[in-house]
């Protein structure tokens, strides 16, 4: 959540300050202010006041004094105001001379709304209509010209994750084969011609250490020359070394972010296809 404070009386009229939150900011003469007012707003008599911005509240968490003691105290909308009053966007904020004009900005609306097709969060702007997919699964003109039928088997068992790679591969119009261990993994390639491999890391049963380990020891069958990509929360400079040193062609780390996914992926169907 930003809110934005838009000087509209004072020495500094039409500057605007913008706060992020969640956080607390201070406002006024004080030497370690966020926003300091100028030495020439004779009215503020010192005095200063700190915000708390908690999603989706503002208020007023604290207001002090640097030097002496003033009585001149903040208002809103005209009316003195003390500690934990509410700002609301609208409001008129006044310290001394200076008047600010409070504005809120949130953050795309989720509302905890998930994406029908992969699970993810949907998110729109403030006044849009809600989406029915989720900007992954929006339909797009497709920029790489894969071979009909390419073939991808994504070994993953995690649920969301493998909804999200599913999606994703399916708007590249890839078929797509899934397991959630290596057991099943490699079941699969023995039995289906397959293109590309995605496979997770640490799984129950046969992990993806083993999974590209016997894959490789299918060579010289065409099976041995598949391209693999490693996809694992684990970012360790040796579980990478250990998975390239088994066989493996490239590696990215969680979370899935499903652009980079299918650009790797791409890659090495381009590499793999000479």
């Amino acid at each position: 959540m930003k809110v934005t404070l838009t000087v509209i009386t004072g020495p500094l009229k039409g500057q605007v300050v913008e706060f992020v939150g969640p956080g607390s900011f201070l406002i006024g003469r004080a030497e370690e202010a966020d926003y300091r007012l100028p030495e020439d707003d004779l009215c503020v008599s010192r005095r200063h006041i700190r915000l708390e911005i908690r999603p989706p509240k503002c208020r007023i968490l604290d207001i002090g004094t640097t030097g002496f003691r003033s009585l001149n105290s903040p208002k809103v909308n005209g009316r003195m105001v003390d500690i934990d009053a509410i700002l609301n966007d609208g409001d008129i904020l006044e310290l001394g001379y200076s008047q600010f004009k409070i504005a809120f900005h949130h953050p795309p609306e989720t509302a905890g709304k998930r994406c029908p097709k992969c699970g993810g969060r949907l998110e729109w702007l403030e006044g849009q209509t809600e989406p029915s997919r989720c900007k992954t699964c929006q339909p797009h003109k497709r920029r790489r010209h894969w071979g009909e039928g390419t073939t991808v088997l994504a070994v993953e068992d995690d649920l969301l994750t493998a909804k999200l790679i599913r999606a994703s591969l399916e708007l590249e119009g890839l078929v797509v084969l899934e397991a959630d261990n290596g057991r099943d993994g490699l079941a699969l390639l023995k039995k289906q011609a397959v293109d590309l491999v995605s496979t997770d890391l640490m799984m129950p049963g046969m992990d993806g250490f083993w999974l590209i380990r016997e894959i490789r020891e299918l060579q010289p069958h065409p099976l041995g020359k598949l391209p693999i990509l490693v996809l694992s929360v684990n970012a360790g400079e040796e579980d990478i070394v250990r998975c390239l040193s088994a066989g493996a062609d490239d590696y990215m780390t969680k979370p899935l972010s499903p652009q980079v996914y299918v650009e790797k992926l791409w890659r090495l169907y381009l590499r793999s296809r000479g």
